[in-house]
């Protein structure tokens, strides 16, 4: 008969014989379905994992098949992620499991680290304009009043654009930098 345990990883650390990370857990409760069991579960820290009856596991470490944090699935699983497939969380090898989310969570993370950078590179040709802005010559027919005017709205701009950018937004004014 397969039960399903609860449990709470209470710490991580470092075996000191091994040099592998171990976990501090305990059981906080066994029930005949997954269901009952995942319905415990109530931090990122719990756990569930199934067990057989009068089944004498050995003594030394090994890998739990079919264990898994159900409340961290559940955060990832809202997560728009966009992969070839739906993630499968429930049944299988934890470890499978595990670097399935975490490919996943890396090439989102990838996408939003190059559009970042490409943000950046919009901003930064922004910040160029006005410095030539205010590097460039004044005109000799127009007041320092009027010069100064005439940066201020071009500066502006410029600014205005930026905080397109920086929104996500569509700049009103395409006008050059001049």
């Amino acid at each position: 008969m397969q039960l399903w345990i609860l449990g709470v990883v209470h710490s991580f650390c470092e075996d000191k014989l091994t040099g592998e990370t171990v976990s501090n857990w305990s059981i906080c409760g066994v029930f005949d379905t997954e269901q009952e069991a995942v319905s415990h579960a109530t931090t990122e820290k719990h756990f569930v994992g199934p067990i057989t009856l009068n089944d004498l596991r050995p003594d030394e470490p090994e890998e739990w098949n079919g264990a898994y944090y159900p409340k961290v699935f559940e955060r990832v699983n809202k997560v728009e992620v966009d992969v070839s497939k739906p993630l499968d969380y429930h049944g299988g090898d934890a470890d499978a499991k595990l670097s399935e989310m975490v490919r996943a969570v890396r090439e989102c993370r990838s996408r939003q680290l190059r559009a970042a950078e490409q943000k950046l590179e919009r901003v930064r040709e922004c910040s160029s304009a006005i410095v030539i802005v205010a590097a460039r010559n004044k005109d000799p027919n127009l007041s320092d009043q009027e010069n100064v005017r005439r940066e201020l709205a071009e500066i502006l701009q410029i600014n205005d654009k930026m905080l397109a950018i920086l929104y996500d937004k569509e700049a009103s004014d395409e006008q050059g930098t001049g």
